[in-house]
């Protein structure tokens, strides 16, 4: 046995040197507690293996009480990935009166993919919370999809709360989604984010939660929306009320900020300030100009007949809701490869391609590129399971190899439909030892490693 985990140790050298990029250092997360342990390596690169829900291990741990800790600190953020493979974390509960509540705390430079949150109920007190992250720096959140109840109460002089960041600031967030309704005393208040700032991109993202904010600055995709954010290819179904400075897509809309190809068709409310895309517009000083292209809203089920409260330029951008339901709307939107209009999604209105792989109510969003797991389980002994996810009907090459790169098995080798597939391999007439998996499907080839352990 010694002398084979000698073996075992010079084949994972020779593997970490020829294929750099297989995510050896990966992590996986099977149970809450292995959740919870993301906090003892805030660097770690983890994988969701499995659904995390009330009958999972640990649940009762970290629903009881105030519920979750977030994972980080603003002292020490997290700055590794977590991939959820497609996987969901279910009802998740927080109820704590700290700063920047969420799964996690802060994090800097991470990146969080492949992942749905559902069913989570989470109460707040005090400033820079979310679901997903309460304070986000150069983060890139990419196809998450979040579900449930955000509340926040007690401190009106809060700020920034949001269905997935509560404040984000630079990085992106691409193809994710909000259907978490959510209720403040505060202000700041957004869909997706509370307060949008340095940089921050959003794309082909949407919010379907409802908002209804006791104070100002509350907007459908983000509440304080400034320091040269874009918006773009995104929207707002749900109905957002606030008092003062209110918008479908953002609350106070800062200059040198922009807003392109995106729509709103949820009922806004407020006291005052209130425009059907953004409650205010900052005024321009210099080249310092806040941006509105191409972005609409519904006349007929908003409630206000402007764009923009303090601004003019924006009132025409109102269409009925047949209209709004018709391509020809959408002069200058990508109906190529970002949009379609499906009667069977979304009622009708624009949705985002990657949508309607799926249905949306599940949140089940196939990623928008060939997807290879870790096979589970691992080590094994003699047989394993391999899943694959593909974004569109495509052949596909599935295939086990040495570390020397003898081909020993083809497990698939055939055109494979849009979806996750998963396929079994059996080793028992191979040695112990480390043996790559590698998939070649629509130009893309990835490898990654398992251990046979006799």
């Amino acid at each position: 046995m010694k002398k084979y985990l000698q073996h075992i140790g010079v084949f994972t050298l020779l593997l970490c040197l020829a294929y750099p990029s297989i995510g050896l250092s990966q992590v996986e997360i099977r149970d809450w507690n292995d959740l919870n342990n993301m906090r003892n390596n805030l660097s770690g690169s983890y994988i969701l293996a499995n659904d995390l829900t009330s009958e999972t291990a640990g649940f009762s741990t970290y629903a009881a009480g105030e519920g979750w800790l977030p994972v980080g600190t603003a002292a020490d953020p997290f700055t590794g990935t977590l991939d959820g493979q497609g996987y969901s974390i279910q009802s998740l509960r927080i109820n704590r009166s700290a700063g920047n509540v969420g799964l996690f705390a802060v994090t800097t430079n991470a990146t969080i993919k492949n992942l749905k949150l559902t069913s989570v109920d989470i109460t707040a007190v005090a400033t820079s919370s979310g679901v997903l992250v309460g304070n986000a720096i150069d983060t890139r959140v990419e196809n998450v999809h979040v579900t449930g109840s955000f509340r926040q109460i007690e401190n009106a002089d809060a700020t920034s709360f949001g269905g997935m960041m509560g404040r984000m600031a630079g990085g992106i967030i691409t193809e994710s989604s909000s259907g978490v309704n959510i209720t403040t005393v505060g202000r700041f208040v957004g869909g997706l984010v509370g307060t949008a700032t340095s940089g921050l991109n959003i794309e082909k993202s949407f919010n379907t939660g409802n908002i209804n904010s006791q104070f100002r600055w509350i907007g459908g995709l983000a509440g304080q929306f400034g320091g040269s954010s874009i918006i773009r290819d995104s929207y707002n179904t749900g109905d957002i009320n606030g008092t003062t400075q209110v918008g479908g897509l953002v609350g106070f809309h800062w200059r040198a900020s922009e807003i392109h190809n995106s729509y709103t068709v949820g009922t806004i409310s407020g006291e005052d300030e209130v425009g059907a895309v953004s409650g205010f517009i900052d005024p321009p000083v210099g080249d310092a100009v806040a941006i509105i292209t191409n972005t609409f809203f519904n006349s007929e089920t908003s409630g206000v007949v402007v764009g923009a409260s303090n601004n003019p330029d924006y009132n025409g951008n109102g269409r009925s809701t047949t209209e709004l339901k018709t391509q020809a709307t959408f002069t200058d939107w990508d109906f190529n490869n970002t949009w379609t209009i499906d009667p069977d999604f979304n009622d009708g209105y624009p949705v985002l391609q990657y949508q309607t792989v799926t249905s949306l109510e599940s949140f089940d969003q196939i990623p928008v590129q060939v997807m290879l797991s870790q096979n589970f389980p691992n080590p094994f002994n003699p047989s394993t399971s391999i899943r694959f996810t593909l974004p569109e009907t495509m052949h596909v090459e599935l295939s086990v190899y040495s570390l020397t790169g003898q081909r020993l098995a083809t497990l698939v080798n055939e055109i494979r439909p849009t979806g996750v597939h998963e396929v079994s391999f059996n080793a028992s007439s191979l040695a112990s030892g480390v043996y790559l998996y590698t998939i070649r499907a629509g130009g893309q080839t990835q490898t990654m490693r398992m251990t046979l352990l006799k």
